[in-house]
């Protein structure tokens, strides 16, 4: 059964509320996605040094 909403100031209430959630979750999903693009460069990065290495005693 359907919840009613006994005044419009309690709909209001209720869409701003629903609105800061929606904001929250949006913040944390890109600060997830940027965290896991660092995390996903950091890696790059790391496989490229140890690659250089490898070539440097092998040629060295």
């Amino acid at each position: 059964m359907r919840e009613t909403i006994p005044s419009y100031p309690d709909l209001v209430h209720r869409i701003e509320m629903q609105i800061a959630a929606d904001k929250a979750i949006e913040a944390h999903l890109q600060q997830f996605d940027g965290d896991q693009k660092r995390k996903r460069d950091r890696e790059q990065a790391s496989k490229t040094q140890v690659g250089r290495f490898q070539e440097e005693c092998q040629n060295g």
